[in-house]
């Protein structure tokens, strides 16, 4: 949905289904919508810090641009608001998520099956936690400490793997996104209590071709894709977005 301003006192919603909503409609089998989220994608909020929250107030509801709906769900709703059970608890920070491993923050992985003796790069370990950096606070409030990370990424190129196995995804979309639940275990850092963690692995995937490389790999160099995995906090709604080199070449 998408908030059209014809500078009336009235508020029209533009609702249009996405690409998921319109192959489910496709089925013909029912289609009803159980919940809907709100997000402040075009929201700039550097104005409250620049010009005070007076001023930065007037100046975010002056020239924030009302966006359409948009049909994709992988880029819509990047900012998502979220649903707190309870109206008497002020959250004043919302935790980060952050990746931990690998430590430069990009994941290099392989497609090449490595010859006797040599380092398997098909599989990569990724570890990302949730937790807040301010000096003010020292716990994460729990109704924004994320038990679940909702993980996606293009299944065409990468899986998430576990043990010997890929792992099913709980859904697949039209753009051939896989979208993955894992749950999350305590992570104490830097004195900061309810912080979370999970590690996960992933591995290339077994239906990428070396002709695909050519579809697919960087301008500049073929022998390489540039990709990328979104990890969602289930509670926060924060967002890390990890970004992914596939060599077609051994790392």
């Amino acid at each position: 949905m998408g908030f059209l301003d014809h500078s009336t006192n009235n508020i029209i919603i533009d609702a249009v289904l996405t690409e998921r909503g319109r192959e489910l409609l496709s089925r013909n089998n029912g289609l009803s919508i159980a919940y809907y989220s709100f997000g402040d994608d075009e929201v700039d909020y550097t104005s409250i810090k620049k010009y005070g929250k007076t001023n930065g107030k007037e100046k975010i509801e002056k020239n924030t641009p009302i966006l359409e709906a948009n049909t994709n769900e992988n880029l819509a709703l990047r900012s998502p608001l979220i649903s707190l059970n309870s109206r008497n608890i002020r959250i004043l920070f919302i935790p980060k998520l952050s990746t931990l491993l690998p430590a430069s923050g990009t994941v290099s992985i392989s497609s090449f099956t490595p010859l006797v003796g040599q380092t398997d790069n098909r599989v990569k370990q990724i570890q990302v936690i949730s937790t807040i950096s301010s000096e003010e606070v020292t716990s994460i409030n729990s109704l924004v400490s994320d038990e679940r990370y909702v993980i996606k990424m293009p299944q065409n190129l990468i899986r998430l793997y576990n043990g010997n196995t890929f792992v099913n995804p709980i859904d697949t979309d039209t753009n051939d996104v896989a979208t993955y639940e894992v749950s999350t275990i305590a992570y104490e850092q830097d004195g900061i209590t309810n912080s979370r963690s999970a590690t996960f692995s992933i591995r290339v995937s077994p239906s990428l071709t070396s002709s695909q490389y050519q579809v697919f790999g960087n301008t500049s160099d073929k022998t390489k894709i540039t990709t990328q995995i979104e990890v969602q906090g289930a509670s926060s709604g924060s967002v890390a977005v990890i970004p992914v080199i596939i060599s077609q070449a051994n790392l």
